[in-house]
């Protein structure tokens, strides 16, 4: 065989191992990541991610002093406290500020409600002294809402709201105001008893 042919295939079979050892790297490197890369591992660009917190809505806050729209419910404001009465059918109107008391609440002893109900009934004695006995009906009485403040083992009458049930006449706003008055500020001791801001107590007394 003519020498210049064997050098041509010779020549042609080293240029094929190279384009096949060329492609063979260029094929590794894609594998591995970008040409000169360090070898880590590549991120790949459809790895999951996590899905997007969608915002929520607050539960929209309900105002119980605000009157239904269906007009349902009577509001009525007592010595600055709004009370709503939910009540159905024919009730009288409430007319005195409500005796609630939080639940596990601190309760006062019995004996200091005593000694302020005493209190209440003596200014009660001495206001309705002046009202004609034609005023009163079947069943005269006084009924009322009592709020005292403890300090240092004092107690004191800061609110007094009261109604007089059963009693006719012009006489009724004078004598109710009458007591109110008289019994702001009056005191007793309050033995044993934590400070306290506001507390309230229900009295009711037959007019005498």
């Amino acid at each position: 065989m003519n020498r210049r042919i064997v050098l041509a295939i010779f020549a042609l079979a080293v240029l094929a191992a190279a384009v096949i050892l060329y492609i063979k790297l260029r094929d590794d490197d894609a594998a591995a990541g970008t040409p000169g890369s360090t070898g880590s591992s590549p991120v790949a660009d459809n790895e999951p991610k996590a899905p997007a917190t969608r915002p929520t809505l607050a539960p929209a806050s309900r105002d119980t002093a605000v009157a239904s729209s269906d007009g349902s419910a009577a509001e009525v404001t007592i010595n600055g406290v709004r009370i709503r009465d939910h009540r159905t059918g024919d009730h009288p109107p409430v007319d005195l500020p409500p005796n609630v008391h939080a639940p596990k609440s601190h309760r006062v002893a019995p004996t200091l409600t005593a000694d302020i109900s005493a209190k209440i009934q003596a200014v009660m004695h001495e206001c309705v002294t002046a009202m004609p006995a034609e005023a009163r009906g079947a069943k005269p009485r006084l009924e009322g809402t009592i709020q005292i403040a403890i300090k240092d083992q004092q107690a004191r009458i800061t609110q007094s709201a009261v109604q007089l049930r059963d009693v006719v006449g012009s006489s009724v706003e004078t004598t109710k105001q009458c007591i109110e008055q008289k019994s702001l500020g009056l005191t007793t001791p309050a033995a044993d008893e934590p400070d306290l801001e506001s507390y309230s107590i229900s009295v009711t007394f037959a007019l005498m």
